[in-house]
C-alpha cells in the first residue's frame, strides 16, 4: 500500500476544508503534481474521472465508466493538484474515506472510488499515489478544462480559503 495521496479539490492546502485539517498533522506535503484524468465541475466540489488509457493514441469522443461522455484530448487530460506523504496512511485513509463517502465493502454505494494511479510530479519523476475519483453520472456537469480546481475557482471570484 502506497503511503501517499493526491488531492484536487477541496482538500488541497488552499481550501482549508474540515476533512483537510483533521488529517493535516500527519500529511507531508510532497509538491505539485497531476494525474492523467478529467476534470467537472459539481457545484460544492470538483470531480475526476480518470482518462482512458487509450487516450492519447484516439483524442475522439470517449465515454467514461460515469456514462458521461466526454470529447477526450488525448495527452492533454491532466488534473492538477497536490501530492503528499501520509505519516499514519491507516487513519488518514479512514477519515479521507468518511469524507468522501467511500466503503469499499459497498462499492454499489460509493459516491466516489479511492484508487492507486500514478501521479507525475511537477519538475521530474512519478509515483504511485491514492485518489479519490468520481463514480456516479455527471449529470451534466461542466467540463474544467484547465484540469486545474483552485485556478477554476479563484476565475469564478470564490475564495478558496472559505472552501467546503
Amino acid at each position: 500500500m502506497t503511503d501517499r495521496i493526491f488531492f484536487y479539490g477541496t482538500l488541497m492546502s488552499s481550501f482549508r476544508s474540515e476533512a483537510r485539517q483533521r488529517v493535516e498533522p500527519a500529511l507531508e506535503h510532497i509538491g505539485p503534481g497531476f494525474i492523467r484524468a478529467v476534470l467537472y465541475d459539481l457545484g460544492p466540489y470538483p470531480a475526476a474521472i480518470p482518462s482512458p488509457p487509450d487516450a492519447s493514441e484516439h483524442p475522439a469522443r470517449t465515454t467514461h465508466r460515469s456514462g458521461q461522455a466526454s470529447h477526450g484530448h488525448g495527452g492533454a487530460d491532466k488534473v492538477c493538484g497536490e501530492l503528499h506523504r501520509m505519516l499514519d496512511p491507516r487513519s488518514v485513509l479512514r477519515e479521507l474515506d468518511d469524507f468522501e463517502g467511500y466503503d469499499a465493502s459497498r462499492p454499489d454505494s460509493n459516491l466516489f472510488v479511492r484508487a492507486q494511479t500514478t501521479v507525475e510530479i511537477v519538475g521530474g519523476g512519478s509515483v504511485n499515489a491514492w485518489v479519490y475519483f468520481y463514480r456516479r453520472p455527471l449529470s451534466g456537469a461542466i467540463r474544467i478544462e484547465s484540469g486545474d480546481y483552485l485556478a477554476y475557482v479563484r476565475v469564478r471570484g470564490v475564495r478558496p480559503a472559505h472552501g467546503a
